[in-house]
C-alpha cells in the first residue's frame, strides 16, 4: 500500500473534505453558542461553556487557550463518542481553535461569547 502524496488529488480532496466537516461543524456549534435562542445548546452544554471561562483565582488564560478550551468543550459535549483518544482531541480543538481565531469575524463572535460567558459565571 502507498501512504497518500500530498500533492495527489486523491490527498487534496480527503484534506479539503475533512477541513470541509469541521468547518461546518464549527459554524454550526459557534453559531448555536452565539446565537439569542439559547434553546440550541442544552442547559448542560452551557455550563460547560460557562466552565470554560471560570479560571482559578490569580491566573490568566490567554484568548488562544480560552479559543481551544470553548471549542474542546463543544466537541466534547456534541462528538464525545466520535473521541476515543484524548490528545486527538486535544490536538484538534487546538488546530480548530487557532484557525478560528485567525479570522477576524470568527475573533470577534467568539469575543463575543468570551464577553457573555463572563457575565453568566
Amino acid at each position: 500500500m502507498h501512504e497518500p502524496v500530498p500533492n495527489q488529488p486523491s490527498f487534496i480532496e480527503n484534506e479539503e473534505t475533512a477541513e470541509k466537516t469541521a468547518s461546518n461543524l464549527l459554524s454550526q456549534l459557534l453559531e448555536s453558542a452565539l446565537s439569542q435562542r439559547k434553546r440550541t445548546l442544552t442547559e448542560a452544554e452551557w455550563a460547560l461553556l460557562r466552565d470554560v471561562v471560570k479560571q482559578p483565582e490569580g491566573s490568566q488564560a490567554t484568548f488562544e487557550e480560552f479559543a481551544t478550551g470553548l471549542v474542546e468543550a463543544l466537541l466534547k459535549a456534541r462528538l464525545a463518542n466520535n473521541f476515543k483518544n484524548p490528545e486527538a482531541l486535544s490536538l484538534m480543538s487546538a488546530t480548530i481553535a487557532r484557525t478560528l481565531c485567525s479570522d477576524p469575524t470568527a475573533r470577534q463572535r467568539m469575543l463575543e461569547l468570551q464577553r457573555h460567558l463572563n457575565r453568566q459565571a
